[in-house]
């Protein structure tokens, strides 16, 4: 993914100007280039990081690892609500900050993104 963003950055017309400037080409690909590419990049991996955590109940379940998917697992079987809805509420937790990282991350690469 990372490949085929840079791809399609390094045809764009700011990327000629710069070399047309005379910018040394590793400040082109990295000022320029890369921090335009990572964009969806880190937004793919704020998701998948999200999606694994979310998914530990299946691994640690098949894999008979001790962990907080196992313990939600064996709160499914055992239908112990109030640990369900704490790792249900964990799992999203987690989702939201990975979301919110992800987006603090967009500032830092792009300035032109505010907060309003």
């Amino acid at each position: 993914m990372t490949r085929s963003a840079m791809l399609e950055v390094l045809k764009s017309d700011y990327i000629r100007t710069a070399r047309a400037k005379g910018v040394r080409e590793t400040a082109v690909i990295i000022k320029h280039a890369l921090r335009n590419a990572l964009a969806p990049v880190i937004t793919v991996l704020g998701l998948q990081l999200g999606y694994l955590f979310g998914g530990i109940i299946v691994v640690e379940s098949l894999f008979n690892y001790s962990g907080m998917g196992w313990l939600t697992y064996h709160a499914l079987l055992n239908r112990d609500v109030p640990l369900i809805q704490a790792s249900v509420f964990l799992i999203a937790a987690v989702f939201m900050l990975s979301n919110l990282i992800v987006d603090l991350i967009y500032k830092v690469l792009d300035p032109r993104i505010g907060f309003e």
